[in-house]
């Protein structure tokens, strides 16, 4: 008879993998986390760096066990929005309403990865060390009737209660369940670039940085240039992440599998001097946008092609609910909703906590609901129309985003709208009753100028045609 003590496997050891090790831990359910990364490398510094929104952050401040301190280190706050095109011309420098401050943040990939870390470490008694093998990959995996056997890289062969996939949008996990379904990747027309950078660089030339370094800015691409460029605070050091999409019509050949890059590549000198000169073809760049990557190291610097899946109707599990599919490698989505990372924490919290208290098949039985999947299909959706209309080569598409960023108000209820499905999950996690959700709808005050604008350009494109 195999022993109660069977662990609960995680592969992968990214912020999801970390929260469900963690929630287990707080409930004393034994666990063994597999990550393909070395240890030195598991929390290296990328330039990677992400949105939470209530839902995640109510997991990560009140829920886990961590001292708010430690996670206050990790956050940073938009205390200001200054938006402009890539070419200079300011669309709206203001500040973030006080009432939205406690709300959302931005966080440091690496930084919260190692307070996750840190946490299970001083958690852990002498016995239970051994919770992380790195340097360890799944080859595949076989459902018995109440277990998992994981077969590994090097032959040898784990035995869990259950497996959970929290090994990203390349997941093993995930290919190992659908080896028999169509199952691939959809790449989304863009590229995108991701780094960190001094801020006393950015500094220089952003009048909005030098009286507040807690700024998001934002630069638009024009019809010419499209494209997007994002740059957050970086809490506790003198950084400031960024991350550049723009339209290409191929992928990155040869992408590495690793999540530490999420997937993608580091970048060549020549292919940044290249990227630079595509950018900057009019001789007009923003000197921040330039700053930023210039000021980046080429090797600092990662490249990845953005995807997602083309099958969006495929099981979060598989069909003896002893495998689970979370975060990225159940539904991946492109960045432009900044929920990605919020669903994984979402997502881990909720079944880890049902496996501490229902069997392995109930638990994921109850994680894996049509509700879950058709919200992170809606999003997904959403995500993609997002991120092309943020990268559109049209001019009208362009002046209308600037239109409406430049008259309507700071939006800064859109993270929390596309937090819906997250607070639903964690209302049926506490017994309360999920509400329908709105997908996503804009206020009514955006929602008005949003229709204006729309009309007027329409008009006036009509206008242009028949003139």
């Amino acid at each position: 008879m195999v022993s109660e003590t069977r662990p609960i496997i995680i592969a992968g050891a990214g912020p999801c993998g970390l929260v469900t090790a963690l929630v287990l831990q707080n409930h004393g359910i034994p666990f063994l986390i597999l990550e393909k990364t070395s240890r030195s490398k598991l929390c290296s510094d990328t330039g990677a760096g992400f949105d939470l929104a209530p839902t995640a952050l109510n997991i990560l401040i009140h829920r886990l066990g961590l001292s708010k301190e430690r996670i206050d280190e990790t956050l940073s706050r938009y205390e200001r929005w200054y938006i402009a095109t890539i070419h200079g011309d300011l669309v709206k420098d203001e500040g973030t309403p006080q009432s939205a401050l406690e709300d959302c943040a931005c966080t440091h990939r690496s930084a919260l990865q190692q307070a996750l870390l840190d946490q299970l470490l001083q958690n852990a008694t002498t016995e239970e060390t051994e919770f992380l093998k790195c340097n360890s990959s799944l080859e595949y995996y076989q459902e018995e009737e109440d277990q998992v056997k994981a077969v590994m890289n090097d032959g040898s062969i784990l035995v869990g209660k259950a497996l959970l996939g929290c090994d990203g949008i390349n997941s093993k996990v995930r290919s190992c369940m659908n080896e028999h379904r169509e199952d691939p990747l959809q790449y989304l027309g863009t590229m995108c670039y991701w780094g960190k950078c001094p801020r006393e660089e950015v500094e220089k030339y952003s009048s909005a940085h030098k009286s507040n370094s807690s700024t998001f800015v934002w630069l638009l691409g024009t019809n010419k240039v499209p494209g997007s460029l994002f740059i957050t605070p970086s809490n506790g050091t003198y950084r400031y992440l960024w991350f550049l999409s723009v339209p290409s019509g191929k992928p990155l050949s040869g992408t590495l599998d690793d999540l530490t890059r999420r997937g993608g590549a580091v970048l060549s000198e020549m292919a940044k001097t290249e990227l630079l000169n595509t950018l900057d073809e009019n001789g007009a760049l923003d000197p921040v946008l330039k700053t930023v990557i210039s000021g980046t190291p080429a090797g600092e610097i990662t490249e990845a092609g953005l995807f997602d899946r083309v099958n969006l109707d495929l099981p979060f599990s598989s069909p003896r609910k002893l495998v689970a599919l979370l975060g990225d490698s159940a539904h991946p989505q492109s960045p432009y909703l900044g929920q990605g990372t919020n669903c994984a924490i979402t997502d881990a919290y909720f079944l880890a906590t049902k496996l501490a208290g229902v069997s392995a098949q109930e638990a994921i039985t109850y994680y894996d609901s049509d509700q879950r999947r058709e919200e992170m299909k809606n999003l997904i959706e959403k995500a993609r129309q997002q991120g092309n209309f943020l990268n559109s080569k049209n001019r009208f598409e362009c002046w209308i985003l600037r239109t409406i960023l430049r008259y309507a108000p700071i939006d800064v209820d859109e993270l929390k709208r596309y937090d819906f499905s997250n607070k639903n999950m964690l209302s049926r996690l506490d017994g309360i009753k999920a509400k329908s959700s709105d997908g996503g709808a804009m206020t009514k005050p955006i929602l008005i100028a949003a229709f204006v604008v729309a009309v007027f350009a329409i008009g006036l494109r009509m206008f242009l045609q028949y003139w």
